[in-house]
């Protein structure tokens, strides 16, 4: 009877860190304040880095940017037309 009493106490033991705090596993709250604390670091830093605005694209993005898209448009229609 006092082996079984202090195998669940030693089992109690061993598995109560992982109740006893609230984490992001255990808790919604805290992972939407981990999320919102994260999102606001991210804003934080990229603002810092790059000001309010995401900079214009240079001349040579854009037309990279307009190629591919166009590419992409063209294996959409032909995948399309291939069904």
């Amino acid at each position: 009877m006092n082996t079984k009493r202090s195998i669940a106490v030693m089992i109690l033991i061993a598995f109560h860190p992982a109740y006893a705090t609230n984490t992001d596993w255990h808790d919604d709250a805290v992972s939407r304040q981990i999320q919102t604390d994260a999102r606001a670091e991210a804003r934080k830093i990229w603002r810092e880095e790059h000001g309010d605005w995401q900079p214009n694209l240079t001349p040579a993005a854009e037309a990279e940017l307009v190629r591919y898209t166009v590419q992409k448009q063209t294996d959409m229609v032909r995948a399309t037309q291939e069904q």
